[in-house]
């Protein structure tokens, strides 16, 4: 089942889903991502006047995922960086995410 958060610092306004979708959370409106050139999917929230972009993986992560080491980025487990669904995120370390992702573009890792 899809679970629906609101978005640290825009409470009210925008929700993140455990599937890794953004919607407005006045209208129900799903948001159109894109992707920026590293291939990770972001979405525009705006707030007043001023707009920011977010990556779509951290905003489900700071939703959903704990963080008790603080660890600064999020790994996409399966590699695909536009499954941005809880079960496929954690958090990591910088070495550790690029071990992985170095390890996944040689067929190593079994998803």
């Amino acid at each position: 089942m899809e679970v629906w958060k609101d978005i640290e610092g825009y409470y009210g306004k925008y929700q993140v889903s455990s599937w890794g979708r953004v919607r407005n959370a006045e209208s129900g409106h799903i948001l159109k991502p894109y992707k920026n050139s590293k291939g990770y999917l972001k979405v525009g929230l705006c707030s007043g006047k001023k707009g920011d972009k977010h990556r779509i993986n951290r905003l489900v992560a700071k939703a959903f995922i704990e963080n008790p080491y603080n660890f600064p980025q999020v790994n996409h487990k399966d590699g695909n960086k536009e499954n941005n669904s809880v079960t496929n995120l954690e958090w990591t370390t910088n070495e550790i995410n690029r071990k992985h992702a170095q390890l996944a573009r040689e067929g190593k890792i079994i998803f």
